[in-house]
């Protein structure tokens, strides 16, 4: 019997699920920095899937992860993390559910750790520290165990007009000196009417009915820009990653390109290279011993 802590401190005892011995950990069964972080984060995702499996929530791998799934069937060999997707609906669900995580996971957010800076949620080992290229020099305070990330897609049928306004707010601009140009303007008009109040009016592009919108965007609280058809997501598709398989987006061929373009295309070797810069995969975070959860 697995006990669930949830994170007013209260315990789950109904719980008959033993992860230890559904999932094992197989962190040190390795002797390869990468085969043991890829080993730490591939057991939070079958978890997490057992967990969405158990409660009908539906996501999908995404990004890089969705890439090693076509183009190695697993990890891209030198990928040292996990993205998957929900939609806004199945997000707020898995929110519901978090407390069904083992103890030696966290589930992270600006809700359980205050002092996290991003805006899509993590679910963290609690029994490693891995800290990426730009945390190296000063580590942040908010818990930093190996992770897989969780994104959130929200829905419209003006894709080109929500990328816009992203574009803006973020300043995503591939020309430098429109870039420049565009943060003169975008500087002034933010404090004037304020960041929060101008995603409020982005988000009036955002409908929460998914049978009512034709295409898929991604929350405007991130940076990211991309949206997809959502014939091209639904109804997901079962793909292999490793040694299991896993939800991925029906026309896996069309999501990519929109990503990557020629995605089968291997990059160049000085850019093959992954999130993280500083990795012990069995220490303790020493944030995770002031989190009460």
């Amino acid at each position: 019997m697995v006990i669930i802590r949830t994170f007013t401190g209260q315990t789950d005892i109904m719980s008959k699920v033993n992860f230890e011995t559904l999932f094992p950990d197989k962190r040190n069964e390795y002797t390869e920095p990468l085969k043991q972080i890829q080993a730490v984060q591939l057991r939070i995702l079958k978890i997490v899937d057992y967990i969405c499996q158990k409660n009908d929530i539906q996501y999908w791998l995404d990004s890089g992860t969705l890439l090693g799934a076509v183009r190695h069937k697993g990890f891209i060999p030198w990928d040292d993390d996990i993205d998957i997707v929900m939609t806004r609906e199945n997000y707020t669900k898995f929110k519901k559910v978090q407390n069904q995580l083992p103890n030696d996971l966290f589930y992270q957010s600006r809700d359980s750790d205050p002092k996290y800076k991003y805006t899509w949620d993590k679910v963290r080992d609690r029994k490693s520290t891995g800290l990426e290229f730009f945390e190296t020099a000063k580590p942040e305070k908010y818990h930093l165990g190996l992770y897989i990330d969780i994104f959130i897609h929200d829905y419209t049928n003006h894709p080109q007009v929500y990328t816009a306004f992203k574009r803006f707010l973020f300043c995503r601009y591939d020309n430098k000196w429109i870039k420049v140009l565009m943060k003169l303007f975008r500087h002034p008009l933010v404090g004037l009417i304020g960041k929060t109040n101008i995603i409020k009016i982005v988000n009036r592009l955002v409908r929460n009915n998914l049978n009512t919108c034709q295409y898929l965007v991604q929350s405007v609280d991130d940076h990211f820009i991309e949206y997809f058809d959502k014939k091209s997501v639904f109804p997901l598709k079962k793909m292999q990653f490793e040694d299991a398989e896993f939800p991925v987006p029906h026309d896996c061929h069309s999501y990519l390109t929109k990503m990557y373009g020629d995605y089968m295309k291997l990059p160049p070797e000085e850019d093959r290279h992954g999130h993280l810069d500083s990795v012990d995969v069995n220490r303790r975070c020493k944030r995770d011993y002031e989190l009460n959860y």
